[in-house]
């Protein structure tokens, strides 16, 4: 997959100190702003994978029972609520370790 420079849309900064200062000022906007890369991902992949994965850099899935993702998966899909919808998502809950 390919990467696509970021930058802020409309008349938001993106010379690199005006944008930092900004995004420390307007958390709401920097919020609203990192759902525009997960979209680009997802839209631009869409059709090469079967599944997604939108994770933070300091974010990670863990399987309590399989070896790795594919077996989870496999795991949930088999286990799950028989639907006649097809599943669009996965939820995964989180877990903090501190120190």
């Amino acid at each position: 997959p390919s990467t696509a420079p970021i930058t802020l849309p409309g008349i938001q900064p993106n010379e690199p100190i005006s944008r930092n200062i900004y995004l420390h000022k307007k958390v709401v906007k920097k919020r609203q702003n990192e759902l525009i890369p997960y979209n680009d991902c997802l839209y631009r992949n869409i059709y090469n994978y079967h599944y997604i994965a939108l994770l933070d850099i300091d974010e990670i899935i863990m399987s309590r029972t399989g070896l790795n993702w594919k077996e989870l998966i496999m795991g949930i899909r088999k286990n799950a609520t028989p639907s006649k919808k097809p599943v669009a998502s996965y939820c995964f809950r989180n877990v903090y370790f501190f120190d």
